[in-house]
């Protein structure tokens, strides 16, 4: 028999179940392709499931008696680092290596101790405290990381989507207190009620950030960079296409025009004479602007940009994902720039694959 809280559980369960499918179809639909943080709203949606549907298993099975173990010890750690390498990828072109360590090594050890309660009968009490650790810790500094990441953005842009997204991680880092007292102070006597709060508190953030997104897929890929142009080139060495563009909501000093078309001269020069057969410029450095490529076919897109991001690279491989394969085939063949018409369509292209920027 059902009591009341059970049936709670399994609504909140179907709203989650139709929150996470609605997500992957706008993201999907809308080329806004949020992989990693799909497979972690995945991994929670899974852990949420053994927890709801407890009540139909035997009252002596594994699952019934552990639940908690499955939840908390396995799917719910892997939704915390997703959501941490999500964000990573929204600020560096990857995660952070120290800090990456550390929260894998907090994955592995709830992982891990997950595994020894459950096939150990008389594992030590010390078990279950290390798996509360890695627990509490690891969702405390993924959510902690994701809002200083958004808190960055935020201030620059001052965006209203910008602080649901803020609002909903500070709803996840506030949820750990709860469970930290239920945990480790054991100064209450009925500690479900905090582990309840917990969820809850949670649930609210999980919701508001996954809703941000189902109604705004383009937030995915606000990119809080400044960006200064962007060009296309075909093997030939001729620049089909140039745009000085700069990020909303981000007030910088452009880049003079002399330097910008030195630049695009000499990416010009490098592109003619070639490094040889099947070798292709991927990146340029300096100490504070970066020049990205992508390549498709013989088609070669370059942005330059300050500090860049995987989802500046991302957005960059989207341009030339998004330009019809006839147009494609013509601009690779092309022995001179484009018209107007064709310069207006790729416009409308790099829009909608950077969202965010202007042209300056």
């Amino acid at each position: 028999m059902l009591g009341i809280s059970d049936w709670v559980l399994l609504l909140i369960w179907s709203f989650y179940l139709a929150l996470v499918i609605l997500f992957i179809y706008k993201t999907t639909t809308k080329n806004r392709y949020a992989t990693i943080l799909s497979l972690g709203l995945t991994f929670g949606l899974i852990g949420l499931t053994f927890a709801a549907f407890r009540p139909f298993f035997p009252k002596d099975s594994l699952i019934y008696n552990n639940y908690w173990l499955f939840s908390n010890g396995m799917f719910y750690l892997l939704l915390y680092f997703f959501v941490y390498v999500h964000f990573s990828l929204a600020d560096r072109t990857s995660p952070s290596i120290p800090l990456t360590i550390v929260l894998a090594s907090l994955l592995g050890l709830g992982i891990g101790t997950s595994v020894v309660l459950l096939t150990v009968t008389e594992a030590p009490h010390n078990f279950i405290m290390l798996n509360d650790f890695a627990h509490d810790s690891l969702r405390l500094l993924a959510f902690l990381y994701a809002s200083i990441i958004v808190w960055k953005t935020w201030r620059s842009t001052e965006e209203f989507n910008g602080l649901i997204e803020l609002a909903a991680l500070l709803f996840l880092v506030i949820s750990v207190i709860p469970a930290v007292f239920a945990n480790y102070i054991k100064v209450i006597g009925n500690t479900g009620d905090l582990y309840l709060i917990g969820d809850v508190l949670s649930l609210i953030g999980l919701v508001m950030l996954t809703t941000n997104y189902i109604i705004n897929p383009d937030y995915l890929y606000r990119i809080p960079k400044p960006l200064y142009q962007i060009a296309l080139f075909n093997t030939t060495g001729l620049t089909l296409y140039s745009r000085a563009v700069k990020t909303k909501g981000i007030d910088i000093e452009s880049i003079p025009t002399q330097i910008v078309s030195g630049i695009i001269t000499a990416i010009s020069l490098v592109m003619k004479q070639g490094f040889g057969e099947g070798v292709f410029l991927k990146t340029i450095e300096s100490t504070k602007h970066t020049l990205l490529f992508s390549r498709r076919k013989d088609l070669t897109a370059m942005i330059l940009t300050e500090n860049p991001s995987y989802f500046v690279k991302k957005s960059l491989d989207n341009f030339l994902k998004f330009i019809p394969i006839d147009l494609l085939e013509e601009l690779e063949k092309s022995s001179i720039s484009v018209d107007d018409e064709t310069r207006s369509l790729l416009d409308g292209i790099l829009t909608k694959a950077y969202p965010y920027i202007v042209f300056s």
